[in-house]
């Protein structure tokens, strides 16, 4: 361990000496692949391969407003007061996606076949 400064365990610091490259290095790693991850051709690219309109929608919705509120959270998190958050986190995140059963429709209603014309 690099360090006991609880603060930095938070994923976006190097607490350990990596094996084969250094502190450093790996916590440019993960900026830059948080900021690959995260850039907004990213998230579209990640909502196109949603199967319907509600999925791309609610992952541009998530996606972007984890993007957009990283400064709110930072403040939670820094704050102390994740543990307050997570029913609401639970809640909506885990919260499955309405099936065509579940609005009361059939799935030959909600979806057209292949070949069906």
């Amino acid at each position: 361990m690099l360090h006991s400064d609880w603060d930095r365990y938070d994923t976006r610091h190097t607490v350990f000496r990596p094996a084969r490259m250094t502190p450093g290095e790996l916590e440019e790693g993960y900026w830059r692949a948080y900021r690959d991850f995260y850039r907004w051709r990213s998230i579209w690219q990640g909502a196109r391969v949603k199967p319907t309109l509600r999925g791309r929608a609610r992952h541009v919705a998530y996606s972007g407003g984890w993007k957009k509120f990283e400064p709110l959270w930072d403040l939670v998190i820094r704050a102390g007061r994740v543990g307050r958050t997570l029913p609401l986190l639970d809640a909506v995140l885990s919260r499955p996606a309405p099936t065509a059963r579940s609005r009361g429709t059939t799935r030959s209603a909600a979806v057209e076949e292949p070949g069906a014309a």
